[in-house]
């Protein structure tokens, strides 16, 4: 049986028109069943822009029907090793979004990704879990790789946890600036560095 609403959304895809693709991913959900089985054959697509607007479609799913979103996570992690950086940057805030805390190891590999802007949405996706990614970005303070230990601190300050300050103390001597002020910034704002100075 034809869908209406999904030969829509193919249709927008085609036109490149992303607001009418977006309201077409809306509509997938409002008004049918969201073809669920052929928004994961897309992800195998060899076109980027439909393999993204799958994993959009996919990650929207997730959020309308707890049934499909069973099935949808392992689609939206293997997303995080895809080639193009737009479809990897999606699928970890996709991910963050449906705070799903089983992403965690997945996401912390991004924090080593190419793209700075990978990397960027995979601390974003991590500081939305919250205390779940806590004691994984407080182990990432110990990277040799400065750029990782840049966005642990960063999701760290974002989260602001009471969890990671055995992490966070520690990391005050690290000679990266930027790792510095956030770890300082975040025991600050927690109140952490005026207890210690005071005891």
């Amino acid at each position: 049986m034809t869908n209406p609403e999904f030969e829509t959304f193919l249709a927008a895809i085609e036109s490149g028109d992303d607001e009418s693709t977006e309201n077409a991913v809306q509509a997938l959900y409002h008004n049918g069943d969201g073809s669920l089985d052929r928004l994961l054959e897309m992800t195998s697509s060899s076109d980027d822009d439909v393999r993204w607007w799958a994993v959009r479609a996919l990650s929207n799913a997730a959020e309308e029907n707890q049934q499909q979103r069973t099935l949808v996570m392992p689609v939206l992690v293997q997303a995080l090793t895809d080639s193009d950086d737009s479809v990897r940057c999606l699928a970890a805030l996709s991910l963050g979004q449906l705070h799903a805390t089983s992403a965690v190891p997945a996401l912390m590999v991004l924090l080593a990704d190419p793209s700075g802007w990978v990397r960027g949405a995979a601390a974003d996706s991590l500081a939305m879990m919250g205390e779940a990614a806590v004691p994984a970005l407080g182990s990432a303070l110990h990277d040799d790789r400065e750029g990782v230990r840049v966005r642990a601190a960063y999701a760290l300050h974002k989260i602001r946890s009471i969890a990671a300050a055995r992490w966070l103390f520690p990391a005050l001597n690290d000679p990266n600036p930027v790792v510095h002020t956030y770890v300082y910034e975040t025991l600050d704002d927690l109140g952490l560095l005026t207890t210690t100075l005071v005891q």
